[in-house]
């Protein structure tokens, strides 16, 4: 498959699909980065994966191992194999199913302490590119009160009306204006209901790298009823 760095999805074949239980009427050609991320259980040498999907550069190459939810809802054990594409746009990425071998890896405690330190406070943490208002990945759990995972199909996540919101509160950060911002804006639930909502937004870096160019950190949170 083919993971785009530049609109933030994957060209998928239907075997890649098939692997985790996608039967051929229900597959489509192109998915969230998001959506695979958030199938992960557990992540080996995240750091590592992180940056070369996030900034590949030539001559960048990583093999890792991920435990990922099937369908069905069982574990799966899989081997991936990352190269940055010549032009930058994107990383190719190899999988290998490993169940049949080794079993699925699990959570740290510390993994599973901040998935449910975010859940009880109902906050929602994201990599988020903000010129298009995409979700790169989310940092624990994703909020059932959300549509996002398709949303290359339903439509954007954040309200067209105020998506300039966070565009330019992501150009102040960016400038150094000022450390964080702090926006309500609608967000889209599905079946055309938006939840008014509250977007913190930081600077996104990752361990020993500089601020990322493009990408921010923010934390979500319902702040009002359906309008």
């Amino acid at each position: 498959m083919f993971w785009s760095t530049t609109e933030w999805l994957i060209y998928q074949t239907w075997e890649s699909g098939a692997m985790s239980g996608t039967l051929l009427e229900d597959w489509v050609p192109t998915a969230l980065s998001s959506d695979y991320i958030n199938r992960a259980i557990h992540f080996e040498k995240e750091q590592e994966f992180l940056e070369i999907t996030l900034t590949p550069k030539p001559g960048m190459a990583l093999s890792t191992w991920f435990a990922v939810r099937h369908d069905h809802g069982h574990a799966m054990q899989w081997q991936a194999v990352l190269r940055p594409a010549p032009d930058g746009s994107g990383v190719m990425v190899l999988y290998h199913d490993f169940s049949d071998v080794y079993p699925p890896s699990v959570p740290t405690l510390a993994e599973l302490g901040l998935q449910e330190g975010l859940d009880g406070s109902n906050v929602h943490v994201a990599v988020f590119e903000a010129q298009r208002g995409s979700v790169v990945l989310w940092i624990g759990r994703a909020p059932q009160w959300l549509e996002w995972q398709y949303a290359h199909l339903t439509g954007p996540v954040v309200h067209p009306d105020d998506l300039h919101q966070l565009h330019a509160s992501a150009q102040r950060i960016s400038s150094g204006e000022e450390p964080h911002t702090v926006n309500l804006v609608r967000l889209h639930r599905g079946d055309d209901e938006w939840v008014k909502s509250s977007v913190t937004m930081r600077p996104f870096q990752l361990k020993d790298r500089p601020a990322h160019a493009e990408l921010m950190l923010i934390q979500v949170a319902p702040a009002d009823d359906l309008y």
